[in-house]
């Protein structure tokens, strides 16, 4: 956020635009789709503590700076989200966008190692989705494994924290990451780029197949959530009829699927006739939902 403040400045000083414009492409794709991505369950879960608290107030900040940063060169558009964002909420406001400060750089909320660290984090994720896609299994099917040698000590150490590395598995669906020493891995699925060699293990053992089911099955009945237009927070109760394999699968993975799908109750107790139908691993399944 300072540095896209930083960028906006420096481009009005020297009348280039389009050098804000750019910033703000990066930091549009830096921030939507990594930092809200990584913080939705920050945002949906139940429990209004602090956490939750601290992933709004961050929000609210990140989009009202963003608006006054942009109000000279998108003054009609800024102007409406902020009646709706800060004026709707605060009366004490400023009467317009366009009576406010414009933002100033605070140099005290630039942390250079943390930009640098979460860097590297990118990269590897998106290397490791690269290698999901040349795989061509689907990215909701969990794999056991990807190898990663990397290119200097900084990217090491990145990989060597726990935090970080639980970040980069998640977004690439997989249950380990190991550090290797050397290029002579023999898994047939790797690419090297700048350095660093990535390689991944798509063995699907029958306990992954299960997984990959119940997130398949998650994915069908969150569209069903948004088709029938509920709010995030609103909780459900889910039945369904599958075959017996599907219904052990399912049953598996109830507590991930109760609270990702933010289902008080998930039954194989028998979907309505009209419950919508689709395909899970060949098989057909239909699933009745309603508010809980």
């Amino acid at each position: 956020m300072q540095r896209l403040v930083a960028a906006a400045r420096a481009a009005f000083e020297d009348f280039a635009i389009y050098r804000l414009m750019e910033s703000l492409q990066q930091f549009d794709e830096e921030f939507s789709n990594w930092y809200l991505r990584r913080s939705r369950r920050r945002f949906w879960k139940s429990e209004a503590d602090q956490d939750k608290e601290a992933a709004y107030r961050t929000l609210y900040t990140v989009l009202s700076t963003v608006v006054r940063t942009l109000a000279p060169v998108l003054p009609f558009f800024t102007e409406e989200i902020y009646q709706n964002l800060v004026r709707s909420t605060d009366p004490e406001a400023p009467e317009s966008v366009h009576l406010t400060d414009y933002p100033m750089v605070d140099e005290t909320l630039i942390d250079e190692a943390l930009e640098r660290d979460i860097e590297t984090v990118i990269r590897i994720k998106n290397l490791v989705l690269n290698l999901r896609m040349q795989s061509k299994v689907k990215i909701r099917q969990p794999l056991p494994a990807v190898f990663v040698k990397p290119r200097d000590q900084h990217e090491r150490a990145v990989l060597s924290q726990p935090d970080y590395v639980a970040q980069i598995l998640e977004e690439g669906n997989i249950k380990e990451l190991r550090l290797i020493e050397d290029a002579s891995c023999p898994l047939p699925i790797k690419l090297q780029d700048e350095g660093t060699l990535v390689a991944l293990d798509t063995t699907v053992t029958p306990e992954l197949r299960k997984e990959g089911i119940a997130r398949d099955f998650n994915r069908f009945v969150q569209d069903q959530r948004r088709a029938m237009n509920l709010a995030v927070s609103d909780r459900i109760e889910v039945r369904y009829s599958a075959p017996p394999h599907i219904v052990e699968a399912l049953t598996a993975h109830q507590q991930f699927l109760r609270a990702e799908l933010l289902a008080d109750r998930i039954e194989a107790a028998g979907a309505s006739p009209a419950a919508p139908r689709f395909k899970l691993a060949g098989e057909e399944v239909s699933v009745s939902i309603r508010r809980a």
